[in-house]
């Protein structure tokens, strides 16, 4: 018997209809339904519990990341690429306090030269 698609037999048509319902849908298939764990830490909170797909799925991903990040980085020696990654890390915590709906140009300190192809 074949895997089911998470989202089959739901009423999810791919084009954004239903979509709170088509998420618990899809998601139904990487959680344990029915099982609660209670957070040792917190016994206020539950934890989620994984299925084999769900665990699957999640090693999968990261894998298909680092070897994304492999092929970006691939120029630089492993000093630059820890160098690199601590900016950014550093960039991702600073653009929680920015407006990102402002124009880059608005923003930006300096000036924006930005001049349009074929002018």
């Amino acid at each position: 018997m074949g895997e089911q698609s998470p989202a089959a037999g739901s009423d999810c048509d791919g084009r954004g209809a239903s979509s709170r319902k088509c998420s618990e849908v899809r998601c139904l298939a990487f959680v344990v339904r029915g099982e609660r764990r209670l957070n040792p830490a917190d016994r206020r909170q539950r934890k989620i519990v994984a299925t084999a797909l769900g665990v699957g799925t999640l090693r999968d991903l990261q894998r298909q990341v680092r070897e994304a990040e492999d092929r970006l980085l691939e120029s630089l020696d492993e000093p630059e690429r820890q160098a690199f990654r601590t900016l950014l890390g550093r960039i991702a915590c600073a653009v929680r306090d920015m407006d990102l709906t402002a124009a880059p140009c608005d923003v930006a300190p300096g000036p924006c030269d930005v001049t349009e192809p074929g002018s």
